[in-house]
């Protein structure tokens, strides 16, 4: 089962970046990454932030 949704950056070691918002923490997004069996939680982001230029730097 997949929640969040597709998260398209630049970077390549991020590709099938999803985010997620959780209910009742709308300012946060969770940014992962999912296998057959695990799931890779990249970053925990405040949503006011600069996404993009965190994740593209992201190694």
């Amino acid at each position: 089962m997949t929640s969040g949704s597709v998260y398209d950056i630049g970077n390549p070691r991020l590709v099938g970046l999803r985010k997620w918002q959780v209910k009742g923490f709308e300012k946060y997004l969770i940014f992962y990454l999912q296998g057959d069996e695990y799931i890779e939680i990249v970053r925990l982001i405040y949503a006011a932030r600069d996404i993009s230029q965190i994740l593209a730097e992201e190694e």
